[in-house]
């Protein structure tokens, strides 16, 4: 902002509010009153206004310039980058190269020297220079030595003859495989099944378990009761207290959860059951307490397609006696009448 040639203050003003004006964009028409009305102040003002314009003409004809000495610094950057990396990749590959050929030098050169050659005859001649006095490792050896000299040249030392032990062949002795190694095994077998296979076989093993310290159950006869049950459901899921997307007896296998929805009424705190029965066997027991005189209330159990046919869901009372009983079968899409 380049400020007027003038002392007076009101025309500083009208030109600052010309100024501001037109740097908010605002077109002239926004002039305020008291500039309007006065000849003077209106000149200072559209002063102040154009001179803004006037400055943003010219940054967008700096700014439409092509910037060359940007652009030439980038290029000549681009043009040291480049040169750099083509270089560290020849040396690489020289080193590479370089590494191949000491590798192929290697074979050829053992090939050259011959298991048995005397290999001391092409040694170079080495120049005798007074020794320094021996250390203890080399006085040990002169004497091992001086014991050889010594020994009669036509004295025969009788042959060791080896003892049965020693002549018996022995069978080569292999590594047992350790217990890693079937663990590896194990792992790299489970690896070709499908997470939902997995996750099957696992709780397979968790219910076998749990099924070995459990006995087997009779279908007790229903017991009647003072408590009520007013509705019982399995659902797909449980949700705000309402069952939702509800299946009938017969339960599909691609469904792997399932839960079992009770309304109980005249129980108020006391503690029921709910017992999931497959094949004459205690499957789970989920003990459930009612806090009030009409209570709502589930229990779920995960399935697997290892355990087609029929399921029970037993309600039992404080005394575990049968007071409901509700059965479906667990089948394919094709079982399906």
């Amino acid at each position: 902002m380049n400020l007027p040639d003038t002392d007076n203050a009101h025309y500083h003003y009208a030109f600052k509010k010309g100024y501001r004006l037109a740097l908010d964009g605002k077109p002239m028409s926004h002039m305020p009153s008291s500039i309007r009305r006065d000849a003077a102040l209106r000149e200072y003002f559209q002063i102040g206004w154009n001179q803004l314009q006037e400055e943003v003409a010219n940054g967008e004809e700096d700014d439409a310039k092509t910037p060359w000495r940007s652009r030439f610094a980038w290029f000549m950057m681009m043009m040291l980058a480049g040169i750099g990396t083509a270089s560290l990749m020849i040396t690489q590959i020289n080193d590479k190269k370089a590494e191949q050929q000491a590798r192929i030098d290697a074979p050829a050169n053992a090939e050259t020297a011959r298991p048995g050659e005397n290999t001391a005859s092409k040694a170079p001649e080495v120049k005798s220079e007074p020794s320094p006095e021996p250390t203890t490792d080399t006085a040990m050896n002169t004497a091992d030595l001086s014991l050889i000299e010594t020994t009669p040249a036509n004295s025969t030392s009788l042959p060791e003859i080896p003892s049965p032990e020693a002549m018996t062949p022995k069978a080569p002795t292999e590594p047992s495989p350790s217990l890693p190694e079937k663990t590896e095994a194990t792992n790299d077998g489970l690896s070709l099944l499908s997470p939902q296979a997995r996750q099957d076989l696992a709780q397979t093993r968790e219910e076998v378990l749990y099924n070995q310290s459990e006995k087997r159950v009779s279908m007790a006869p229903v017991q009647a009761s003072d408590i009520r049950i007013e509705q019982a459901v399995l659902a797909e899921e449980v949700s705000n207290l309402t069952p939702n997307q509800p299946l009938g007896p017969f339960v599909p296998k691609y469904v792997r959860k399932v839960f079992f929805f009770t309304q109980v009424d005249h129980a108020a705190d006391q503690t029921i059951y709910h017992r999931w029965i497959y094949k004459d066997r205690v499957m789970a027991t989920v003990p459930l307490k009612i806090t009030s005189q009409r209570f709502r209330t589930w229990s779920s159990k995960r399935l697997s397609s290892a355990w087609p046919g029929q399921w029970h869901v037993e309600v039992l009372d404080n005394q575990e006696q049968v007071i409901y009983r509700y059965s479906f079968n667990y089948i394919t899409e094709s079982e399906r009448p």
